[in-house]
């Protein structure tokens, strides 16, 4: 097994998927892709992102979407911005009314794109 394939499945086998980042992962895999699911909002990026950040490898496959889906397009274009507010928002820690980390600045830039 090859050491990209372990670490996606040890991701995979995790509770940090969702849809899009599941869609990333099959990307990366260079897998058939049924549906492209993108992120919707911060939490859907937020799982994309970390999974980028334990799998660098990941990060191409951002670009392989951005070939397919327009979504992804605009997203793979300010991939480093989305995730320099997202690290920046998830390291100032406010706390949303559900508990969370509070995103908004992510949330508004990844609606924004995928709009």
């Amino acid at each position: 097994m090859s050491e990209i394939v372990r670490k996606i499945a040890e991701w995979a086998l995790g509770d940090d998927t969702g849809m899009s980042s599941q869609t990333l992962a099959r990307a990366v895999l260079e897998m058939p892709l049924s549906r492209v699911a993108y992120p919707h909002d911060a939490g859907d990026f937020g799982r994309c992102y970390r999974l980028v950040e334990s799998v660098p490898e990941a990060r191409a496959g951002v670009d392989a979407l951005a070939a397919v889906c327009p979504r992804w397009k605009r997203l793979a274009a300010r991939w480093d911005e989305i995730s320099a507010t997202y690290k920046e928002e998830m390291a100032a820690g406010v706390k949303n009314e559900w508990g969370g980390t509070s995103c908004p600045r992510t949330y508004e830039l990844v609606r924004s794109l995928t709009q």
